[in-house]
């Protein structure tokens, strides 16, 4: 993303899951708060206010996905339907705490603060885009007593730490969605160890990550040339990524433990029902959940 600039990329995944939650083969793969939520968020983000207006935002969004990476919006659902299981089922182990790292536009927090009002929800995100989704998000009514919006650089992620904003004694999960492909791998393994240093307690981290298909490659598999064209020019590479073999070995480098790993297939298998399955997604993203045991569990 541009310095000073929110993010246009969050606001990409957030067209693509409005795109998704009007495809009639989608209904049974969406859950209804998904659908009400990001229905809402798009609608107000662009003043929509009538059917005209709605059928040329799809319209764009059927543009996007038509050029772009083919099932690629489809990805974005069931990557998000796979955090959201992780997420919730840490809330049921007694995890207290989620941390969204580059949150982004996603509505993640704002549905489950409701339903689990004794959870801490934080999101921290670049300063310019969190100050746009504050003011959103306000506008929307969506704000709640226990979800908080921190502005903080995840590439100085001490400081957001180190500072009182966060309870850091609390079990904690953190997702990390799509960000760490933007990443050098020095700063991803500076982000896994400084939760080790500062949280007390067990935490989980589910993050995603680019498969590397060769040296130095961490492209999405089916990308087209328009999608790498696009991406050179607004200097957005992929900088970070590894073999699915080597994450496992990469996590216990840095004193985390590989739990379950999600690839397109076992996405598609475990969040999409059978009539869909066969309908093309992204390659090359994959999903994963890890845990620290800080208290040698």
């Amino acid at each position: 993303m541009k310095k000073n600039k929110p993010s246009a990329t969050a606001m990409f995944v957030a067209n693509g899951m409005y795109y998704n939650i009007h495809q009639e083969m989608l209904q049974q793969d969406i859950p209804e708060d998904v659908k009400k939520y990001n229905a809402q968020l798009i609608e107000h983000f662009y003043g929509i206010k009538s059917k005209g207006s709605k059928r040329w935002r799809l319209f764009i969004c059927n543009i996007v996905q038509l050029f772009s990476i083919r099932g690629f919006f489809l990805h974005f659902l069931i990557r998000k339907k796979c955090i959201e299981k992780q997420v919730k089922e840490s809330i049921a182990q007694g995890y207290g705490q989620v941390v969204i790292l580059g949150a982004g536009y996603d509505t993640l927090c704002s549905r489950l603060a409701e339903q689990h009002p004794n959870v801490n929800f934080i999101e921290l995100d670049h300063p310019a885009t969190a100050a746009n989704k504050v003011a959103l998000f306000k506008d929307l009514e969506w704000q709640k007593s226990n979800i908080k919006y921190l502005a903080h650089d995840l590439k100085n992620i001490d400081a957001a730490f180190k500072s009182n904003e966060i309870n850091t004694s609390l079990k904690t999960v953190f997702v990390c969605e799509g960000v760490f492909m933007y990443l050098q791998q020095e700063e991803v393994k500076q982000i896994l160890n400084a939760v080790n240093q500062y949280f007390k307690s067990d935490c989980k981290f589910v993050f995603t990550f680019m498969e590397e298909s060769a040296s130095g490659n961490y492209m999405f598999k089916n990308a087209t040339a328009f999608v790498k064209l696009l991406l050179k020019l607004k200097n957005e590479p992929f900088t970070w990524g590894m073999k699915p073999e080597n994450i496992g070995k990469f996590l216990e480098s840095n004193s985390w433990y590989l739990m379950d790993i999600f690839d397109h297939q076992k996405l598609k298998r475990d969040f999409l029902s059978k009539e869909n399955q066969h309908l093309p997604v992204a390659i090359g993203e994959n999903v994963v959940c890890a845990i620290n045991h800080k208290n040698g569990k």
